[in-house]
């Protein structure tokens, strides 16, 4: 039930500005550079009886890292393209700096849904 999410950031778009630095849950120690992390708020499978279910309903939450209040706009408005084309998103949070890295963020949720 975990969503394909990396695969769903990785449009030429998305890696135009962040490349391969899409992780899940946390990012490796002290990134160089912008990057996004993703993690699974909930998971909901479609239950029918008369077979498994073909399909899950996902919340994920979407967090894009920049080292610059633009860059963080245009990584955070691909990323964004990327994930409508697959789902809603909803709750955009421009979170300010980070304290300790100085790095700009800002965050969305949204919720998808994808059949096995």
């Amino acid at each position: 039930m975990i969503p394909p999410v990396y695969s769903l950031l990785s449009t030429p778009a998305v890696t135009a500005l962040v490349g391969t630095r899409i992780w899940q849950d946390e990012a490796d120690a002290q990134p160089a550079g912008d990057y996004i992390v993703w993690s699974l708020l909930s998971a909901v499978p479609e239950n029918n009886l008369s077979q498994t279910p073909p399909g899950d309903k996902c919340s994920i939450s979407v967090d894009v890292f920049a080292v610059t209040e633009q860059r963080r706009q245009n990584i955070t408005q691909a990323a964004r393209a990327a994930i409508e084309a697959h789902g809603y998103v909803q709750n955009l949070q421009s979170l300010g700096r980070e304290t300790d890295t100085r790095l700009w963020r800002m965050s969305f949720d949204a919720d998808l849904f994808y059949h096995r």
